[in-house]
């Protein structure tokens, strides 16, 4: 709870880290935690004033986009990884599918089925007329 509100406040930067990674909610209440701790008790515009608070920040803002570029390369990987097994299973369908059409067919025409069912078609035409 402190953690939002400390980001809704400004205090602390943003993340697109889902509100279900625990991980790195702890990591950030641990950076929270310590940028609090370099701020003490001065007030809000004499922090930009402080060295140590700017370069913890500055540091905790690039820590914290380094770990949202991780893990939107790690979402997109997994997103393409899906796909691409989405299309290999939709192509493995259809090779069967081909498979199962191609040993039907060789089938028929191996015992005569196509040649007796042309025939059978050509006697049944022929003696309509």
């Amino acid at each position: 709870m402190e953690l939002a509100k400390a980001r809704a406040e400004g205090r602390f930067p943003p993340t697109q880290a889902p509100g279900h990674d625990l991980r790195a909610i702890a990591e950030d209440y641990r950076r929270l935690l310590s940028l609090n701790e370099a701020r003490g008790t001065a007030p809000r515009e004499d922090w930009n004033k402080m060295s140590n608070v700017v370069d913890l920040t500055l540091r905790i803002t690039q820590e914290i986009r380094a770990r949202d570029k991780v893990a939107a390369e790690k979402t997109e990987a997994e997103r393409v990884k899906s796909h691409v097994t989405n299309m290999m299973s939709g192509v493995s369908a259809e090779a069967k599918l081909y498979s199962i059409v191609q040993h039907a067919v060789t089938y028929a025409m191996n015992n005569g089925s196509s040649d007796q069912a042309a025939l059978s078609c050509r006697s049944e035409h022929s003696s309509q007329f």
